[in-house]
């Protein structure tokens, strides 16, 4: 018997919007994650993380149309808005939460972006205080050259995406941190630490969806792009990671699950996570998973907006 699809679907913020300090942060309504697991539950069968296992490794099938839901970043919405769900449809969700702010309480630069662009008025003030900064640090031709290579994507505006690329990817990581913090200070707040205590989860909170049955996987450490980075910076990132699921409960040592960081990898990626008993793994490109043994570690998934529903 052949297996019928399967779909991983990748989830972010999730969150009641109109109860939010940043309503304009690009996040799922609440009320719209609730219909969308009535929809999966009527006509999909949930696997979890055990389950999809069991499909690769050819010991079960799926005589339907599957899904596995996952939810990266680690974000407090997945234990106020996501995790109750879950438990009482009795659906087990897969989360990949970053370990530097679990383990170290930092604020990621990727969501030090998010939320300046959700604060910030209008995007070109935020590439026009960015390009100061590259100037500063760089010189003005250097910025020019910067801004033109970014490139455009099909979802933001120009701006927007020029400031992600290069503060998520272009520039050099100690200066897209520092420019980062710069202008998360200046339009979203002072105060960092009180700012990640409201956005992750913590330690404890992990330990109970753990417990509760939620399997909690590897989103790396910092959010960087593993394929850019050097060797050892990512085994460190793997490593650090896979410390954070043995503190959390997760037990690594009977094998991990990876969502690569922006779907970003490389053969180095993939020998480590082998290496280090990674049983399966995530991108973000879109379409159906395939789960040939072989594919493991490359594993589609679909973003919650573009599965069709």
């Amino acid at each position: 018997m052949t297996n019928s699809p399967v779909n991983i679907i990748m989830y972010h913020y999730v969150r009641p919007l109109s109860l939010s300090r940043y309503p304009d942060i690009k996040a799922l309504e609440y009320q719209e994650f609730q219909r969308q697991i009535n929809y999966f539950c009527k006509n999909f069968e949930i696997l979890g993380m055990k389950d999809l296992l069991a499909v690769i490794d050819g010991s079960t099938t799926c005589e339907r149309q599957a899904v596995v839901l996952t939810f990266d970043d680690g974000f407090i919405d997945h234990f106020h808005s996501v995790f109750p769900v879950l438990h009482d449809f009795g659906i087990q969700g897969c989360f990949y939460p970053p370990s530097l702010p679990v383990l170290d309480k930092k604020l990621l630069d990727v969501h030090r972006i998010h939320f300046i662009l959700a604060a910030a008025k209008n995007h070109e003030d935020v590439l026009q205080r960015l390009q100061l900064h590259i100037n500063d640090h760089l010189g003005s031709s250097h910025a020019r050259a910067s801004l033109e290579a970014a490139g455009s994507g099909k979802r933001d505006s120009p701006e927007t995406v020029t400031i992600k690329r290069l503060l998520q990817r272009d520039l050099p990581r100690a200066l897209r941190t520092a420019i980062c913090e710069n202008l998360f200070r200046e339009f979203v707040s002072i105060d960092e630490k009180a700012f990640v205590e409201e956005l992750y989860m913590n330690e404890s909170q992990m330990r109970l969806m753990t417990a509760n049955g939620m399997h909690i996987g590897s989103h790396a450490d910092s959010h960087e792009f593993l394929g850019k980075l050097a060797p050892k910076d990512q085994e460190h990132e793997l490593h650090r990671s896979i410390e954070m699921l043995e503190i959390v409960g997760a037990d690594p040592s009977h094998g991990w699950s990876l969502a690569y960081p922006y779907g970003d990898y490389n053969q180095t990626t993939l020998d480590l996570a082998t290496s280090l008993g990674c049983q399966a793994a995530f991108t973000d490109q879109a379409g159906a998973a395939d789960v040939s043994p072989g594919e493991r570690l490359e594993i589609a998934r679909f973003d919650t907006n573009d599965f069709p529903q």
